[in-house]
């Protein structure tokens, strides 16, 4: 970590998230689990269903305090149109209320996002924009099933800026087969030149049922090792952080706390949020529910009046604590043992004492007042080193 890596908390987390889920995609990356369809004719409907969605919820006490977040994600936003995507802005700050200061996200793609799309969203509201990079390589582009080119890519980041966003965040994926340092580092580098105020780094995972996790469990390829990719993400650590940017998230990077995602980190505090659209998820005092993958059942349902709810649960207490340690190790803010002990009602400190002596001698964790901090080393082993704590707790 760097000195002045973020221990405290990230954001003021008293306000929720409003996250709206666009379901459309040109076609399916090889590596995707997230929900979307191809068929833009049912375009029109989905907006008129997510106006009767958000009028749903809009007189619910939950949601009264306002908004601070709105999060427009998917999918493809930026596939579209811009008068669309205004009107999905303006009918969120009519339906609910919103914060003084609220910034409001939208993800895009390369090859729907152009300057006059850009700078038409940059009117319609949107104050942050991430696009969908992950590579600057055409043969790794190919692999992951993207529909852009490394040139559609650096057209698109500069038209960012050419449209007027101070803002602009950028995925990058690293980790596939055969990937060497050299060429992760060609990637960064790259993208470092356009200046990105976030940037976030997601080693490669292989979903159930994606194209890749398929073609892997054919034995079409061979993935990178895990001490090839342990040492990917050392090296991007170091990188990052020697060029000026905080690692205050497993995958993510921003130069200042003032530019860390402010939605993305309500997820990870727990904090509540409410996701409108097919396939989103919603969270409010420990119950989590979750809408149809399916946008026509999505619509249906709307057009009869009804949430279009598939589930809900809500946590049990391990289920609260699992999430609390997980959650909180991915960041750099860590676990306060505090936080954790009332939901147990169970002394962690005491328990974990001779696991986190370990840890920290092997350079895993740090332990500044009361808090458990994973470093960059220890980032890396995440899912080993809250199993191991996992263990020494009466779940």
């Amino acid at each position: 970590m760097r000195a002045d890596s973020i221990q405290q908390p990230l954001h003021n987390q008293a306000l929720p998230g409003l996250y709206i889920h666009a379901p459309f995609c040109r076609a399916k990356c090889a590596y995707c689990d997230f929900y979307s369809v191809a068929d833009l004719s049912l375009l029109g409907a989905w907006m008129d269903a997510l106006e009767r969605e958000m009028a749903l919820y809009a007189g619910e006490s939950g949601w009264q305090t306002g908004f601070d977040t709105l999060y427009l994600g998917g999918g493809t936003p930026s596939i579209l149109e811009a008068g669309q995507i205004e009107k999905i802005i303006a009918l969120a700050f009519e339906h609910f209320a919103f914060a003084d200061d609220a910034v409001v996200y939208a993800e895009a793609n390369p090859c729907s996002a152009d300057l006059e799309k850009l700078s038409a969203m940059r009117r319609a509201g949107v104050t942050r924009l991430h696009m969908g990079v992950q590579s600057f390589d055409e043969n790794n582009l190919r692999f992951l099933g993207r529909s852009h080119t490394a040139d559609q890519a650096r057209q698109s980041l500069n038209a960012a800026r050419q449209a007027g966003f101070s803002f602009l965040g950028a995925d990058l994926i690293f980790g596939l087969p055969g990937q060497t340092q050299k060429a992760w580092q060609a990637d960064l580098e790259q993208m470092l030149s356009y200046k990105p105020e976030h940037l976030s780094c997601y080693l490669l995972s292989y979903e159930k049922n994606t194209p890749l996790w398929k073609r892997l469990a054919k034995g079409v390829f061979a993935p990178l090792s895990q001490a090839r990719a342990a040492s990917l993400f050392a090296f991007t650590h170091d990188f990052l952080t020697r060029s000026g940017y905080i690692h205050y998230e497993i995958s993510n990077y921003a130069p200042s706390k003032e530019l860390v995602s402010r939605h993305n980190t309500k997820y990870w505090n727990r904090a509540p949020y409410l996701g409108l659209g097919p396939g989103a998820h919603s969270f409010y005092k420990e119950r989590r529910w979750w809408n149809l993958a399916d946008i026509k059942g999505y619509i249906a349902a709307l057009k009869k009046g009804k949430k279009p709810v598939a589930g809900s649960e809500n946590l049990s207490v391990e289920q609260r604590a699992l999430e609390e340690i997980y959650l909180s190790l991915r960041q750099s803010t860590g676990l306060e043992l505090a936080d954790l002990e009332p939901i147990l009602n169970f002394d962690c400190q005491k328990a974990w004492e001779i696991a986190l002596q370990t840890l920290e001698a092997k350079g895993f964790v740090s332990r500044p007042k009361g808090r458990v901090v994973l470093t960059p080393l220890g980032m890396a082993r995440l899912d080993s080193i809250a199993g191991m704590l996992i263990q020494n707790l009466p779940l």
